[in-house]
């Protein structure tokens, strides 16, 4: 049954989600203020015409082999991963605000782009004078590292196939175009399905 356009949200809460059919200053049911945003729609586009085809198998009969690991060249950042970076995976590091978080991936990428890996490194927040900064400061050659500077889901998309590793600073900062609601949210962050 297709949603009613009429009664669907026409705006939502980039905190909690909460659908609104006007616009209003702060959120009825998370108290947060100027946070309801206009809820911004693909023309002519289904969630079914977006996806990739694929079928879910049977937990048991997923091969089961070792996995193939990269060393980021860190012995205790590879002991924390069991062993090196899976191929394929995805690791999110997480922490509070100036503890080190961007300067560990960029001596990750630095050290792994100078072990004849391709790696891309996705800055969001900073600029690349400031990375390149960084990089400098720290005495690190990375002239094995290729940088972007990109919010943009869809830009970062049409690059990443040329890389064995990509590094995303921060993943907050990044919003897919196609999405509704404020970059960093909920709303951001997941994507609901019309009916």
């Amino acid at each position: 049954m297709k949603a009613n356009s009429k009664n669907s949200p026409k705006y939502a809460c980039g905190d909690c989600g909460s659908g609104y059919a006007t616009w209003l200053g702060q959120c009825g049911v998370c108290g947060g203020w100027n946070t309801i945003a206009p809820i911004v729609r693909p023309n002519n586009i289904s969630g079914a015409d977006k996806r990739v085809s694929v079928a879910p198998s049977v937990l048991s009969q997923v091969a089961n082999g070792p996995s193939v690991r990269i060393s980021s060249g860190l012995s205790e950042f590879d002991r924390a991963l069991s062993g090196g970076i899976v191929m394929g995976s995805t690791t999110l590091i997480g922490g509070e605000p100036g503890i080190g978080k961007s300067t560990l991936a960029l001596v990750v990428a630095n050290s792994i782009g100078n072990a004849n890996f391709r790696v891309l490194y996705v800055s969001g927040e900073e600029s690349g004078a400031q990375v390149a900064g960084r990089a400098s400061r720290m005495g690190l050659d990375s002239g094995a590292v290729d940088f972007l500077h990109a919010v943009e889901l869809q830009e970062i998309l049409g690059v990443v196939a040329n890389y064995d590793l990509l590094i995303v600073d921060s993943i907050q900062a990044i919003y897919d175009g196609e999405n509704t609601g404020m970059v960093g949210s909920v709303i951001r962050s997941a994507t609901v399905r019309q009916p």
